[in-house]
C-alpha cells in the first residue's frame, strides 16, 4: 500500500515528502488563523481597569468577602489587581480588598495555568501581629493588612502593617512566596508606639524600616 501511495504521488508529479511539507504548512496556517483562548486575551499589565477585574474574577473566583471590602472601599476605576510571574504558567496574583491610604488589605492567589485547565488557590501566610500594641504573635491568614512590595523575580513579598495611621510604628514582614505555602523568611518591629508620635517610617525596595528591631521567626 504504501509503494503504490508513492507511486501515486509521484505519478502527480509530487514527491511524498513534497506532499508532508505541504501539510505541515496548512497546519501552521490553520493554527494562526484559530483564535487564542479567551484567557490568553485578558490583559495581565500595565493598570488594570474595574472592566478587567470583573473578568477575570469570573475565571479567578476570589471570596465574597474580599470583593464587597473592594466595592465599598475603592474611589476609582483602578482594578486593584496585579499579576507576579513566578515562571511560565505561574503566577502570583494580588488582589486589593479593602482599599486605604495606610493600611489596605490584599488576598494573594497561586494561579497556575501548566495543566489541562488553570488551577487558582487563595494562599495562606504566618502572620505576626500585635493585639496589645506591644507584643508579637503569630496566626495564618489569607488576607494581608499593609503596604506590599513584590521583589523583582516574584519570589519574595515584603509586607509593612502600619499601627497607627501616621505610620511611625509596626510590624515588617518578609515572606519566600515561590512556593505553594509562603514562609516567613524576616521581620522586624517598632513596639510599642512612641508617645510622642515621630515621621512615618520610611522603606525602600521592599526593606525594613530603618531603626526596626528585628523579631525571632522560629
Amino acid at each position: 500500500m504504501t509503494a503504490l501511495l508513492t507511486l501515486m504521488l509521484a505519478g502527480c508529479g509530487e514527491s511524498a515528502s513534497e506532499i508532508e511539507q505541504q501539510r505541515a504548512a496548512a497546519a501552521e496556517a490553520a493554527a494562526a488563523e484559530t483564535p487564542s483562548s479567551p484567557l490568553a486575551q485578558l490583559p495581565r499589565t500595565g493598570a488594570l481597569t474595574m472592566a478587567d477585574r470583573t473578568a477575570w474574577r469570573a475565571i479567578l473566583r476570589w471570596p465574597e468577602p474580599c470583593e464587597e471590602s473592594f466595592q465599598m472601599s475603592r474611589a476609582s476605576d483602578a482594578g486593584g489587581l496585579a499579576f507576579h510571574p513566578l515562571a511560565a504558567g505561574l503566577s502570583t496574583v494580588e488582589v486589593l480588598c479593602a482599599a486605604g491610604s495606610y493600611q489596605p488589605s490584599h488576598l494573594f492567589l497561586r494561579f497556575d495555568e501548566r495543566g489541562s485547565s488553570p488551577d487558582v488557590a487563595v494562599l495562606a501566610f504566618p502572620v505576626l501581629q500585635s493585639e496589645d500594641g506591644r507584643s508579637v504573635s503569630r496566626a495564618t491568614e489569607t488576607e494581608l493588612f499593609g503596604e506590599t512590595v513584590f521583589s523583582a523575580d516574584g519570589r519574595e513579598l515584603s509586607v509593612l502593617a502600619r499601627s497607627r495611621q501616621i505610620g511611625d510604628c509596626g510590624i515588617w514582614s518578609r515572606y519566600t512566596i515561590a512556593t505553594e505555602h509562603p514562609k516567613l523568611s524576616a521581620a522586624a518591629a517598632r513596639l510599642p508606639c512612641p508617645v510622642t508620635p515621630d515621621p512615618a517610617a520610611e522603606w525602600s525596595n521592599g526593606d525594613a524600616p530603618a531603626g526596626w528591631r528585628s523579631v525571632d521567626i522560629k
